[in-house]
């Protein structure tokens, strides 16, 4: 089993399950994605379990990008976050 946030703002988790592997409702094999809902039966189980799970890496920078794009593509980034976080302070 692998466990991996899906984002920075760590709101669901993508599980790859091997065969006959058991998260909460799901049996694998396959990829499934978990909210980080306290009501949610897997994500209950991920934490009963203390389930390690891997940080969100965002994608690396492609090399070919030249240096304004890179520049751009990190104000992107930086912007998409600072507006989640937002959405997030938002609903609670």
């Amino acid at each position: 089993m692998e466990l991996v946030y899906t984002n920075a703002a760590n709101t669901t988790i993508q599980a790859t399950l091997d065969d006959k592997e058991t998260l909460g409702n799901l049996t694998g094999p396959g990829v499934f994605y978990v909210p980080t809902d306290p009501a949610n039966a897997e994500y209950q189980d991920i934490i009963a379990n203390n389930y390690k799970v891997s940080p969100y890496e965002p994608p690396p920078v492609p090399e070919w990008m030249t240096g304004p794009a890179r520049e751009w593509l990190a104000q992107r980034r930086e912007q998409r976050a600072t507006v989640c976080r937002a959405l997030l302070e938002e609903e609670t």
